[in-house]
């Protein structure tokens, strides 16, 4: 019987250590501890002042100018990203190119898909501008999406909405929902030189 009671006794003892263990571990309000946070954010490799070409055989698909790369190899990205002046990305379609200036570009190593965030600004070699907050690239598809809202320009026709879906080129494009198109007057329209009266 004393026996018994010794092992209760030790038994109680052990679970009391363990959850007095278990408290002090314990990350405060339910968050994970910050040193396993801060080593999830530490990329592998860092660069600076860098420029960047993705080819796939002797096509070139995309290329970057940045002020800081970082690769993330756990959560296979790299970002691309600006400390002073923005970042610009050219991405390529056969012939065509579209030119884009971000704060920031996300790039899926393995699906190769661009996620452009930041006071984008695209030009296509057409003359066509895309403003908007963020753009993502299906490099596969070769197709632009975004579901914020966009300003398109082209030549004083203003064409605005909520979301979009575009070619490269910007050739084909079609704007989701709530669009509102304007005519912005120009002081000489490039159409044979006439003015237009405002």
């Amino acid at each position: 019987m004393r026996g018994l009671a010794w092992i209760c006794i030790a038994s109680c003892l052990l679970l009391i250590a363990l959850a007095f263990w278990l408290w002090i571990l314990k990350p405060e309000n339910g968050t994970s501890s910050p040193a396993k946070a801060s080593v999830q954010e530490i990329p592998q490799a860092k660069l600076q002042d860098i420029h960047l070409v993705e080819m796939e055989g002797s096509r070139r698909m995309w290329e970057a100018d940045a002020d800081q790369i970082e690769v993330f190899e756990e959560k296979n990205v790299t970002r691309i990203s600006k400390l002073q002046k923005q970042i610009e990305v050219i991405l390529y379609r056969d012939d065509d190119m579209l030119t884009c200036y971000a704060d920031e570009a996300q790039i899926d190593n393995e699906t190769k898909r661009i996620d452009l965030l930041g006071n984008l600004t695209a030009r296509s070699q057409q003359g066509i501008t895309i403003q908007t907050d963020s753009v993502t690239y299906l490099p596969r598809e070769k197709r632009l999406l975004t579901d914020k809202p966009v300003t398109i320009m082209r030549q004083g026709f203003i064409l605005q909405g909520l979301g979009m879906e575009a070619d490269l080129a910007l050739e084909e494009v079609r704007i989701l929902s709530d669009i509102v198109s304007k005519f912005q007057a120009t002081d000489q329209l490039k159409t044979g030189g006439l003015k237009k009266v405002r």
